[in-house]
């Protein structure tokens, strides 16, 4: 004979599994420890923090694991990651992501990433290239493209709302648009080029939303 649960009973095995299922989703994530790969092949063992961004020594420099005669990186008592500094090239490919001191982006599927020092994408004949103009201000940066695309001929200018910032977007010939926006205290713009069919096609935008910017200090 099944005797049935009181009021109670029911509301205690309630909080118990309420307070199970909070601790479950309460794990702390962990920074981690991957392999970064540069423009001419070197390896790097580095630290991937807790919002995916590559762990900053002194300066600005990369975080690089120490490791053991295994190549296992080190870690102290407290089981975080020994590092020592070095300097940070000009991108970094960890998995599938490209990596800057600045800010990191996935490579869209289809695309590769073609450039050494700067990240310019490709897809057939469409390319992608983020440019970092530090401190110059949007405005500033905005007049220079313009004299550079004049020879083109006077593109279109509008507003692009982009997830991260509010951009100013120039397009020229339905073949080239600049994106030019300030994200965390930096400036950049963002070169997109196609035919005028896949200029069409791609979500340029899209694409560019994917970057995640380092939070300034």
């Amino acid at each position: 004979m099944i005797k049935k649960l009181t009021p109670a009973v029911c509301v205690l095995i309630f909080l118990f599994l309420t307070l199970c299922a909070c601790d479950a989703g309460n794990e702390e994530i962990q920074p981690e420890a991957k392999i970064a790969t540069d423009s001419s092949g070197n390896k790097y063992s580095v630290v991937v923090d807790v919002n995916g961004f590559l762990s900053l020594g002194d300066r600005d420099s990369l975080a690089v694991c120490t490791t053991d005669e295994n190549g296992n990186p080190g870690k102290n008592s407290d089981g975080e990651f020994v590092t020592r500094a070095e300097d940070f090239p000009d991108t970094l490919v960890v998995e599938n992501e490209i990596h800057t001191r600045f800010f990191r982006m996935p490579v869209p599927e289809g695309w590769t990433n073609i450039s050494d020092e700067i990240v310019k994408l490709s897809s057939g004949t469409a390319k992608l290239t983020i440019n970092d103009r530090g401190i110059t201000p949007v405005k500033e940066c905005t007049e220079e493209i313009k004299n550079i695309m004049s020879a083109i001929g006077e593109g279109k200018e509008e507003k692009a709302e982009l997830q991260f910032a509010d951009a100013v977007k120039l397009t020229y010939e339905n073949r080239i648009s600049v994106y030019i926006f300030e994200a965390e205290g930096r400036t950049y713009f963002i070169r997109v080029t196609a035919d005028e069919k896949l200029f069409e096609e791609i979500n340029f935008e899209e694409i560019i939303n994917t970057i995640k910017f380092r939070k300034g200090e």
